[in-house]
């Protein structure tokens, strides 16, 4: 990934702008060892070591 995973920018007051931050983290959601990790965890075991 050549992109930061959050990406955030301040307007000219200094406040934040988190728009892209809810794609991002959907799209960092869809990634095979992330639906692993949150399945692991709904199952309460530890996540497969085949997925990293």
């Amino acid at each position: 990934m050549d992109e930061p995973l959050v990406a955030c920018r301040s307007d000219a007051r200094g406040v934040v702008n988190y728009d892209d931050v809810g794609t991002t983290m959907a799209a960092n959601m869809m990634q095979p060892c992330a639906l692993e990790g949150v399945q692991a965890f709904i199952d309460k075991r530890p996540p497969s070591s085949s997925q990293h």
